[in-house]
């Protein structure tokens, strides 16, 4: 009865915890880290995201086993844009405008057009790190972002 019980905890326990958990960090070519938006992990079936965080790491998969990313291959993809609030127009007027730019490359943004893959192999933790480039208008995002004097934090200037 002993070996009985044995193998039966067994067995529930090896069946436990199917599902992966997955984790990584993602960053630009310039090694800064791609602070927001949303990962996502796609099988063409089912996708799975995770937010991005203020040092570029995601986290993909609940605790709970149904939110875990089954064994499979997936098209890594990302939802990743800068939202400026406050615009202003050559005199210096506030609008009632904002601007949206986006972060990455439009290769990134879709599970139709990107490389990035992932083949998730076994259950428990997986980690995937990714390097990805910026969007063209960058430089100008950059410009019109957020800065260290409050007055002048998030404007954009037509």
């Amino acid at each position: 009865m002993r070996l009985f019980i044995a193998i039966t905890l067994l067995l529930l326990a090896a069946g436990c915890g199917s599902g992966t958990r997955v984790s990584g960090k993602v960053v630009f070519e310039d090694g800064t880290p791609l602070t927001k938006g949303v990962i996502v992990f796609d099988d063409n079936t089912h996708s799975f995201q995770g937010a991005m965080r203020s040092n570029g790491t995601y986290f993909v998969g609940q605790a709970k086993d149904s939110q875990k990313i089954p064994t499979g291959r997936y098209k890594v993809w990302f939802s990743a844009t800068q939202r400026i609030e406050t615009v202003y127009d050559s005199k210096g007027n506030a609008t009632n405008e904002t601007v949206t730019f986006p972060l990455l490359l439009d290769e990134y943004t879709a599970s139709n057009r990107t490389e990035l893959e992932a083949d998730v192999t076994k259950g428990g933790r997986m980690t995937f790190d990714f390097t990805v480039k910026h969007h063209p208008d960058w430089d100008k995002q950059q410009q019109y972002g957020p800065s260290d004097t409050p007055t002048d934090a998030g404007k954009y200037v037509k």
